[in-house]
């Protein structure tokens, strides 16, 4: 039973996640509790840094995962799998895969390089006065010196990522972010226990993330009998290059505008509403991103695997995998945003805490607008698996429809147009627009499959939500 466990896909996603949030929550509550105001905020901003340098991957390692996992399948063309029948032998074609890998290897190199262009000339400026009002400013540049440098492999290694992710070693390479989570949190709570400063913080958190991408390159040369070390040999490929960017840059602009819009009313509400308003709505969506993370799990671990199943001709297997891995995904989104409605007031007072939960009225209504976001988000990922890539179009249309609706519905709702301006772009455009697609390159009769996966959990979502607005 371990031994299944621990080779799920689905199981170790969720065991890397819960790793992650952990991590996050620990190292938080040790350097809030232990170290200066000004020392926490430059933390603060150092993590936030790191978010924006990986913003440079820009859908590339999702891309060559998914790449890899065609020719795995067998294929050796990389281009449009919308309606074509089986492209592949069903055996891995290691040729093509040595192509993608040296292709890879060196786009992401070029990239990390560019990732420390960027640290240096755009973000160390935004750090200067932040930085220049610490006791010790020299440690804390010297930490962000090894915060560039670290952070670059660690960029570098994503390639280690997307070839795992491409082989369909999801558990493996799940299991290893989880180890090296819960490492760096062990080592970043005990070297803030003991008194050190930002600097040793920096060092030990970096320390493991290095450690754990040099863990990802063994893993590579231990699947499929060390193939990985003969895979790169193979010249740099500029058609593979040109075909991997055409999708990439399309999946980073979609997932820009996706982020920015949610992420972005965050910010600019923290401008105009009181701290109070600002500190709970801001929570909110602290909890929505965990929810919605951990929904994601079933059927996002799937994705290599269906890929290589789209490539097989397999069509009837990748909808039933698909069909199975979206309704546990809306089972664990709405469980996960009940319980946090019924669960988070209460547990906020027991602390006494000065930070309060939304209220139940707006909370019902984010649960209601983001399972439609769900929804679209798995049907897009459904798609995505024919390598024609439109998260740009509906991403980016349904986000010019939202922002200008969320300003116009706020002087009347308040902070529920945001969830409300969401609802209204997504069933206007995003939801038919991503159906219609999908049920075409599948031969899918739509109405039956959302029966058979989406119709039981917002059944139960909307009982839910009844009952935290009127009791």
């Amino acid at each position: 039973m371990f031994k299944q466990m621990a080779e799920s896909r689905t199981l170790m996603t969720w065991y890397s996640f819960a790793a992650k949030t952990l991590n996050a929550g620990v190292v938080l509550l040790m350097v809030l509790a232990n170290m200066p105001d000004r020392a926490v905020a430059v933390w603060q901003l150092f993590l936030v840094t790191l978010s924006i340098q990986f913003l440079l991957d820009l859908g590339f390692s999702q891309t060559f995962a998914r790449v890899i996992a065609y020719a795995m399948g067998g294929s050796s063309q990389l281009e449009d799998f919308e309606y074509a029948g089986p492209t592949g032998a069903g055996e891995p074609n290691w040729a093509k895969v040595g192509q993608i890998v040296t292709t890879m290897s060196r786009t992401f190199m070029l990239l990390a390089v560019a990732l420390v262009v960027m640290s240096v000339a755009l973000l160390t400026p935004a750090l200067w006065t932040p930085i220049e009002k610490l006791a010790n400013p020299g440690d804390a540049w010297r930490a962000w010196a090894v915060l560039v440098a670290s952070s670059a492999w660690t960029f570098y290694g994503l390639q280690y990522s997307a070839f795992l992710q491409g082989v369909d070693e999801v558990a493996k390479w799940r299991r290893g972010e989880a180890l090296a989570a819960m490492v760096s949190a062990t080592a970043c709570a005990g070297v803030v226990f003991l008194g050190h400063g930002l600097l040793a913080l920096v060092v030990a958190r970096q320390v493991v993330y290095v450690g754990h991408t040099f863990y990802n390159r063994w893993l590579c040369t231990r699947v499929h009998d060390g193939r990985w070390r003969r895979l790169r040999r193979w010249p740099f490929d500029r058609d593979t290059f040109m075909h991997v960017w055409s999708r990439s840059w399309r999946t980073g602009v979609g997932m820009l505008a996706s982020i920015g819009l949610i992420q972005g009313s965050g910010l600019v509400y923290a401008q105009m509403a009181t701290a109070a308003e600002a500190a709970s709505y801001l929570l909110a969506i602290k909890v929505l991103d965990t929810v919605i993370l951990f929904s994601q799990a079933p059927l996002y671990s799937q994705l290599p695997r269906m890929a290589r199943m789209r490539t097989e001709g397999r069509i009837t297997k990748q909808i039933k995998l698909a069909r199975r891995g979206m309704t546990l995904g809306y089972s664990v989104y709405v469980a996960g945003m009940l319980a946090a409605g019924v669960l988070i007031p209460p547990l906020l007072d027991l602390l006494e805490s000065d930070t309060h939960f939304v209220d139940a009225e707006l909370w019902a209504l984010m649960t209601l607008a983001f399972f439609i976001v769900r929804h679209d988000a798995m049907l897009l990922q459904m798609y995505t698996l024919t390598n024609r890539i439109v998260w740009h179009i509906v991403n980016g249309v349904t986000c010019l429809i939202a922002a200008p609706l969320g300003i116009l519905l706020y002087t009347r709702m308040g902070i529920d147009a945001v969830p409300m301006a969401l609802l209204i772009a997504h069933t206007a455009f995003f939801t038919w627009f991503i159906a219609g697609r999908v049920s075409r390159a599948f031969r899918l009769p739509l109405v039956e499959f959302e029966i058979k996966t989406s119709a039981v959990p917002a059944g139960v979502m909307l009982v839910g939500v009844v009952l935290l607005m009127y009791l």
